[in-house]
């Protein structure tokens, strides 16, 4: 059997897509890869191992059967610089998977080769570092519910949000083409996005609370937020924000919140305990950080994706974990029509949805594999 693969290389986590190019069956998960803090900006051995082991336990013995791999990444922040961690991961890819083309998804939209990444320069590498939001630009961009057509020659235009546990990534795309404002400076591909609103430090597990909002209003007075280090995900899972199941399986550990603790902590943030407010001020407390997540992600749409709401033919569409929670809110809040705000998991199995990144890394595969573009 010859298998694609797709990859989402994370700072501390791994996602898997595989399966055969015919696309008889897809399958994905989700591996930690070990954070070693005290080497931190030089965490090779932890990639090297850490890819080794997810590679490993996901495919087994069909290892050797994958034969096209393309991969993103987010990982920068565990090597002395971006490009080095570009480089590392691309490399150690290579290596565990000698029988495989292995390729970057490049923020431009094209594949870039493991054996080109080795020896390329800066100008080359910089749309290669956090292109974790392009599994799901690349999905878009194949979607005939937005457009898609190859026999025709259509193109999808749109704006493709990827909001996962940590991030929020904003692709334009503009008649197939991705982010043509960051690609024309590649050298400065990251720093355009950065600010442009097009990469954001807002999930919906990972994000720390005192990064939302300095005060909270309640019922009896206005709270200090105390920077305790309490992620979004105890505010998702007291207000049921998102899919228990693959919550868990995104999850950083793969450890969930439990009920009882996410309120002590959410009071604790507040520099409170439950014995000094009712569960349900607590729960008040939760949704002002929600709404101030949704705020946030709001203003960075608004300057990522503002031409493009504009425009009659253009669409905008919610992949990831928090793509109903907190993305499409934050469209609409940012001035999208409803009807021109589409989820991914309306129009694809909600768990290829969810994990966008990989999913549609595995899809930019299967199409370098059989030489065509496939339309979903």
């Amino acid at each position: 059997m010859t298998l694609c693969l797709g990859l989402d290389v994370g700072n501390a986590k791994l996602k898997l897509c595989a399966g055969p190019a015919d696309a008889s069956s897809v399958r994905w998960s989700s591996a930690r890869i070990r954070y070693t803090d005290a080497l931190r900006y030089r965490r090779h051995q932890d990639f090297e191992e850490g890819l080794a082991s997810g590679l490993t336990e996901f495919l087994g013995a069909a290892l050797d059967d994958v034969r096209e791999v393309v991969a993103v990444n987010s990982s920068g922040y565990a090597y002395p610089t971006y490009h080095e961690g570009v480089r590392h991961t691309f490399a150690t890819l290579a290596r565990l998977l000698p029988h495989a083309r292995c390729h970057a998804l490049s923020g431009t939209g094209e594949l870039v080769d493991a054996e080109e990444i080795a020896s390329a320069d800066a100008a080359r590498l910089d749309p290669i570092t956090f292109t974790n939001a392009l599994g799901a630009a690349h999905l878009a961009r194949r979607l005939s519910a937005l457009g898609f057509d190859p026999e025709r020659g259509r193109e999808v235009t749109a704006l493709a949000v990827d909001t996962g546990g940590s991030t929020s990534g904003a692709t334009p795309i503009v008649e197939g083409v991705f982010d043509p404002e960051a690609s024309a400076t590649p050298a400065r591909f990251l720093e355009h996005r950065l600010l442009h609103g097009k990469l954001t430090w807002i999930g919906v597990q990972t994000t720390p609370l005192e990064m939302l909002a300095s005060h909270v209003e309640l019922a009896r007075g206005s709270f200090p937020v105390i920077p305790r280090g309490l992620a979004f995900d105890h505010v998702a899972h007291v207000l049921e924000l998102l899919p228990a199941e693959h919550a868990r399986r995104l999850a950083l550990f793969k450890l969930a919140p439990d009920r009882a603790l996410s309120l002590r902590g959410i009071a604790d943030t507040l520099n409170l305990d439950p014995s000094m407010a009712s569960e349900e001020e607590l729960l008040s407390a939760a949704r002002a950080f929600h709404r101030a997540a949704t705020r946030r992600l709001s203003a960075s749409l608004e300057r990522a994706g503002g031409a493009l709401r504009d425009r009659a033919d253009a669409s905008a569409i919610a992949f990831g974990l928090g793509a109903s929670a907190l993305t499409r809110p934050a469209l609409l809040e940012a001035g999208w029509p409803s009807e021109r705000v589409r989820l991914g998991a309306d129009l694809l199995a909600a768990s290829h949805a969810d994990a966008a990144s990989c999913f549609g890394a595995w899809h930019f595969a299967r199409e370098r594999l059989l030489g065509r573009p496939l339309a979903l």
